[in-house]
């Protein structure tokens, strides 16, 4: 999403300004054309050289060329951005901002672009709560702006708190939000991920070798369209997901699982049922660890609870619902019978893959809908943006 896209970066004097430069390489990785512009005091700290080193473009610093060749050089990169990011924002450039003022190039930019803003504050503490840097914040935010808030961690004076600029997965989700059609703005979306647990005993237990890859995508590519998700799962990553769009619940059995499906299905608008579900767990459970006393022993299993089978049962009108299945041999024979008997059951889309696709990040798919069947091969980022096309469609958005 954010491939061929002309990103303006502007650095405040923020300690914070040396990650900037790791993440102009990261937004070049994606595919992004970068351009730098810095105020006075970054300049001091770091380097410009070193942003137009990784930029690879001559980064701006003033508002006017010095040897008067170019007498607003600030105007061009800024009228052709796609996207402005001020990373990361200080306190007084936020003041700046609020208050419209333009008296150096990056202040002076923000007010001649017509593309989204970012910006990723870093900053002290206290100055962070203080209530003339948040009412700052406020009035960008009603403005627009897209507010990127630090996060909780240590910082350059020695303290740890709430001023640690935000996690890079996070900025970026941002700035691909701000350029992606919001089609599923307002819409609450359930996912579960990854595999369940089903306990033996204290350390042993049956489980799969599901890695929530593709759980992990929808949740992003719902979140980029402006969607709220609520995300069941016994595998979660902080670092990935720290956003406040997403609430993440946290599950390791199968049981537990569909208990937080059913709280929280009465309110979404879809459920995507993409958890790698143990279909056994043992009948019993050694509240002790079970001694390496014999050569061998035997354990009775039951079936665990269906799911997408619950979910459906309760389904609402108005509200999609997307199940996944996995064969491991005649893939649309099989896959055809599940919808074949879920479709009546208010299924709205089926995707079924092969047991090859476990833990990696592409395969072979097959989705199922109404309207016929759609073999799919890519990744499972690209499927997840396929299905997010499909659950527009249905929601008639």
């Amino acid at each position: 999403m954010l491939s061929n896209k002309k990103i303006l970066v502007g650095v405040c004097s923020s300690v914070a300004l040396y990650k900037a430069l790791d993440f102009i390489r990261r937004l070049k990785r994606r595919g992004a054309e970068v351009h730098v512009m810095m105020t006075a005091h970054a300049a001091e700290l770091i380097s410009p050289q070193l942003f137009h080193a990784v930029s690879g473009h001559p980064v701006l610093t003033q508002l006017f060329d010095s040897d008067g060749l170019e007498s607003m050089p600030h105007l061009n990169p800024i009228q052709s951005a796609d996207l402005v990011l001020i990373l990361p924002a200080t306190a007084n450039m936020l003041a700046k901002m609020s208050h419209g003022l333009a008296d150096d190039l990056i202040s002076t930019s923000i007010l001649a672009t017509a593309a989204p803003v970012v910006v990723v504050p870093a900053m002290n503490t206290q100055m962070w709560g203080h209530p003339a840097v948040q009412s700052n914040v406020e009035v960008l935010q009603s403005r627009g702006v897209v507010v990127v808030r630090p996060i909780e961690g240590e910082l350059a004076c020695g303290v740890s708190g709430e001023g640690h600029l935000a996690e890079f997965a996070t900025i970026e989700r941002a700035l691909e939000r701000a350029v992606t059609v919001q089609d599923l703005k307002g819409k609450k979306v359930l996912i579960t991920c990854g595999p369940t647990f089903e306990a033996l005993d204290p350390v042993r237990g049956l489980t799969n070798r599901s890695s929530g890859k593709m759980g992990f995508a929808l949740a992003h590519h719902s979140l980029v369209r402006g969607a709220e998700v609520f995300f069941v799962s016994s595998l979660f990553d902080q670092s990935t997901f720290a956003d406040p769009h997403l609430k993440f619940i946290s599950v390791d059995s199968a049981e537990a699982m569909k208990e937080a499906v059913l709280r929280f299905l009465p309110d979404a608008d879809v459920f995507i049922s993409a958890a790698a579900v143990c279909d056994y767990r043992p009948i019993s459970y050694s509240p002790s660890k079970l001694k390496k006393s014999q050569s061998s022993f035997s354990v009775e299993w039951q079936t665990n609870p269906h799911i997408l089978q619950a979910a459906l049962a309760q389904k609402k009108q108005g509200q999609v619902v997307v199940g996944f299945a996995l064969e491991t041999e005649n893939l649309q024979e099989n896959a055809l019978e599940k919808w074949q008997r879920w479709e009546p059951m208010g299924c709205d889309l089926l995707v079924a893959n092969g047991a090859g696709v476990l833990g990696g990040d592409e395969g072979t798919f097959m989705l199922m809908d109404r309207e016929g069947r759609h073999p799919f091969v890519g990744s499972k980022s690209q499927l997840s943006q396929q299905i997010g096309d499909k659950l527009v469609q249905l929601l008639k958005v």
